[in-house]
């Protein structure tokens, strides 16, 4: 049986049979006089359907709650496309000066007597990488004369 069963389906059926204002009555009710309030309004079996449907609510809620400890900041503020784009351009023109940066630190290292292999461990790198990327930039500061 449906937990919407008995007489209380009857009832509903009843209710959509009925016309308009009359109150459905079930075989085995005395009649009463018509109330104020339609039957389901203080029928027993459907409250106890709303309060075990209630129960299994919360429950359910109980469950999604979130865990305890450090909670993630909000991030509201990041969905935002005019922020994004600003976070973007910020980082591009970090990453721009970090790229220099390093360059420059390895074209140094390289100046002062490293070999590719020695900066290359440094970097985490392989000599191969390093020499393909900086040979040039590597024979044109080595063609230039030292001043002093």
């Amino acid at each position: 049986m449906s937990p919407v069963g008995g007489i209380l389906a009857e009832k509903i059926v009843k209710s959509f049979d009925a016309p308009q204002g009359e109150q459905p009555m079930a075989t085995d009710e005395p009649a009463r006089a018509p109330a104020s309030e339609p039957w389901w309004a203080n029928d027993p079996e459907l409250q106890e359907i709303i309060r075990r449907s209630n129960e299994q609510l919360q429950r359910e809620i109980a469950a999604c709650a979130p865990l305890p400890g450090p909670q993630a900041e909000p991030v509201a503020e990041n969905l935002s496309p005019t922020a994004s784009l600003r976070q973007l351009t910020r980082i591009r023109e970090e990453l721009d000066h970090l790229q220099t940066r390093y360059e420059k630190a390895v074209l140094t290292a390289r100046n002062a007597g490293l070999s590719w292999a020695q900066i290359g461990t440094a970097l985490g790198v392989s000599k191969q990488n390093l020499h393909n990327r900086f040979r040039d930039q590597d024979r044109a500061m080595q063609r230039r004369p030292v001043s002093g």
